[in-house]
This record gives C-alpha cells, sequence and structure tokens, in this order.
C-alpha cells in the first residue's frame, strides 16, 4: 500500500471518496488501487479508490488516532511541561545550595571558642 497525498484537481476517475461517494473538497488520500470491472460496484464508483480528509478523519477518531490538533496541544503542554520541570530543578539545586551554607554556619558558629569573660574591675574612690 502506497498511500499518498495528493492535489486533488488531479484526481483520476471517478474523482470521488470511496467511502462517502462524494467530491473530495480539500485534501485527499490516493491509496493506489483501482476497483476494476466485473467488480460489483455500480459504473460511477469504478476507477482510483480516494478518501477524502472527511472520512480519513473519521477513520483516525474511530481507531483511535490523535488529529492534527490534538497532537499541537499535546506537544504545547509537553514543552510547557518540561519548562517546569527545569524550573523546579533550579529551585531544588538553589535549596540545596541553602541547606549547604546553612550546615556551614552552624558548623561555624559551634567551632567558635567562647569569649571569657571580662573580669570587672572596681575603681577605689578613696582611702581603704
Amino acid at each position: 500500500m502506497a498511500f499518498r497525498l495528493v492535489n486533488r484537481e488531479k484526481l483520476l476517475a471517478p474523482h470521488r471518496c470511496i467511502l462517502c461517494e462524494r467530491t473530495p473538497q480539500k485534501r485527499v488520500v490516493d491509496t493506489g488501487y483501482n476497483l476494476i470491472r466485473g467488480v460489483p460496484v455500480s459504473a460511477h464508483m469504478r476507477g482510483r479508490k480516494y478518501v477524502c480528509d472527511t472520512c480519513a478523519e473519521h477513520l483516525s477518531k474511530a481507531l483511535g488516532y490523535l488529529s492534527l490538533v490534538q497532537a499541537g496541544n499535546l506537544k504545547e503542554e509537553l514543552i510547557a511541561a518540561q519548562n517546569r520541570i527545569e524550573e523546579l530543578n533550579e529551585q531544588v539545586a538553589l535549596g540545596d545550595k541553602i541547606d549547604d551554607l546553612r550546615s556551614y554556619l552552624r558548623g561555624q558558629v559551634n567551632e567558635t571558642p567562647e569569649a571569657p569573660e571580662a573580669e570587672v574591675a572596681v575603681e577605689n574612690d578613696g582611702p581603704a
């Protein structure tokens, strides 16, 4: 099967979608197959087999495929999620640095020797 997108102006007979039997108005998929004589099909459908974009969309929904719009929306959501993950990773790294700084400062405070108590000098203003 060599399905390919074709220009609707270049369709071969019968110039119709094999499923809905209408002339495609937008994009068209050429299936690469032909309906031949002898097959019990009305004469107006003999010839090249095409699928219009509307029928293709219905088929893709029935099969559970994403539309181009849905895929685009998911791509945008994925990019936003990746950006949020990067922001959170930066916040975690900053938090780790703050924790390291706290630990360092606590260690410095605990290692500082206590200052000796100052001796209180008593002044004597007169004879003893």
